[in-house]
């Protein structure tokens, strides 16, 4: 019997990851303008410029070609109050129901919209408020919280000239926060598959370690599953029978069994 181990590069480059793409790579694209996020990861990577809701795909030779990393990352999020949303075209507010993720595809899937927005933190204790354009339109109103990042006020992992850090906007509204939802508490009735491991997550040459980072990007990973029907789709998901029983439990009524 024969172990191999195989030296493999992985992509960095994670889903609502800010990046700050090489001039001749966003030309490539259209022109899609530099400062992008990801939307998905797959064997493409699916690139938006929420300025302008142009959206591309970005294949694995041309990024292996010019490789670049993320100037800023899920870590860097910081979640925003939703003051007021104006759009920039005709938009039916009844979209707002039938038109959410996973609904549409390309520049179809967004809605431009000058956004105003106060970090949650400061929220009553400042009046200090920021108006953005977003592509995130169809999925807001006042009231709501969004996650976004603050790239003119970070310190951005890749090149940038001091004349383009100069026009970084204040403000990049990546995704919509579900935060202020209650049913967080709720067991989940679903689970996932994984695959076999030889040791236990957290152990390490017969050490336990902390594994309060991993835990935390499970979390979120599951929370995105919850919010993302697209995301959902795409992936095989298990009854959780334990949960199921539990959740009856406490509705007072029983999960019939099966034979």
């Amino acid at each position: 019997r024969y172990k191999f181990t195989y030296a493999v590069e992985v992509l960095p480059i994670c889903k609502d990851d800010l990046m700050w793409l090489p001039r001749a790579t966003a030309a490539s694209l259209g022109h899609i303008g530099q400062l992008v996020t990801c939307s998905k990861v797959s064997n493409v990577i699916h690139l938006v410029n929420p300025q302008t809701k142009q959206a591309a795909e970005l294949q694995s030779m041309m990024f292996w070609k010019t490789p670049f990393r993320s100037a800023l990352t899920r870590q860097d999020l910081i979640e925003y109050v939703v003051l007021d949303v104006e759009f920039q075209q005709s938009w039916n507010p009844q979209e707002r129901q039938r038109g959410g993720p996973g609904r549409h595809s390309g520049r179809d899937a967004w809605c431009l919209a000058d956004v105003t927005v106060a970090k949650r933190v400061d929220f009553g204790s400042n009046d200090r408020q920021t108006t953005v354009r977003s592509h995130l339109g169809h999925l807001l109103k006042a009231g709501d919280y969004v996650w976004g990042f603050c790239p003119a006020a970070s310190q951005l992992n890749t090149d940038v000239s001091p004349a383009e850090s100069a026009q970084l906007p204040e403000v990049i509204l990546v995704k919509k926060s579900y935060s202020d939802r209650h049913h967080r508490s709720r067991r989940r009735v679903w689970k996932l598959q994984s695959l076999a491991k030889e040791t236990e997550v957290g152990v390490q040459r017969g050490r336990q370690m902390d594994t309060t980072a991993y835990e935390a990007d499970h979390e979120a990973f599951m929370q995105d599953l919850e919010e993302d029907p697209t995301l959902r789709s795409q992936i095989n998901l298990y009854k959780d029978t334990d949960a199921m029983a539990s959740q009856a439990d406490r509705q007072g009524r029983r999960v019939p069994q099966q034979g």
